[in-house]
């Protein structure tokens, strides 16, 4: 039988999937920001939650229709774009946007034009302009395409064995805090009044 999530939960889930931080979630969903970290890890672990986040993030994938292959696929599209589509190569400046193929455009995150004109007021005349485009940068496409799951590039072997009892040695420590001792190296020692 599946646990319902009570609503204070689903606040968090749903949280949590906006910006993958548990403590946030766990804030806006009411928790002690106190405890925040603390309450998201132990929200994290229980499996009606974890298939709930799982589940959310799936119907959004499918709502957006973007699987592994719809990223390769623009990734690669973006490492394979040619300068050359959108330099106008008889005038050395940028073709008319409209004319730029749809990844150019994709690609684009800032523009600043400005604008030259000779003579005043109604005598203006515009003699050229200045373009600047900002593009994302052609070897952060390389790198995600490497770090795609099917492509491998830079995958790591990582093997990690064992439990930490994390909560546990908090709250020692705390406790520790708590009656004005500290442990260094393992041996306790009272703290000075002074």
């Amino acid at each position: 039988m599946t646990q319902k999530l009570t609503d204070k939960q689903k606040m968090f889930c749903n949280a949590y999937i906006q910006d993958w931080n548990g403590a946030n979630a766990a804030i806006a969903a009411g928790y002690s920001p106190n405890n925040a970290r603390g309450s998201a890890y132990e929200l994290m672990t229980k499996p009606h939650i974890k298939a709930y986040i799982s589940k959310k993030m799936h119907d959004r994938i499918e709502l957006a229709d973007i699987n592994a292959a719809f990223v390769l696929k623009e990734l690669y599209e973006c490492w394979n774009a040619d300068v050359l589509d959108i330099i106008d190569l008889k005038n050395g400046c940028y073709k008319p946007m409209d004319e730029w193929p749809a990844i150019w455009r994709k690609m684009v995150t800032g523009m600043k034009v400005k604008e030259t004109f000779t003579g005043f007021g109604m005598d203006r005349e515009k003699v050229g302009e200045i373009v600047e485009v900002v593009m994302d940068h052609k070897l952060k496409f390389l790198e995600l395409i490497g770090k795609h799951i099917e492509v491998g590039a830079f995958a790591q072997n990582i093997n990690v064995s064992g439990k930490v009892e994390i909560f546990s040695h908090i709250k020692a420590a705390q406790e520790r805090a708590a009656a004005g001792r500290q442990t260094v190296l393992g041996r306790g020692y009272e703290e000075s009044e002074n």
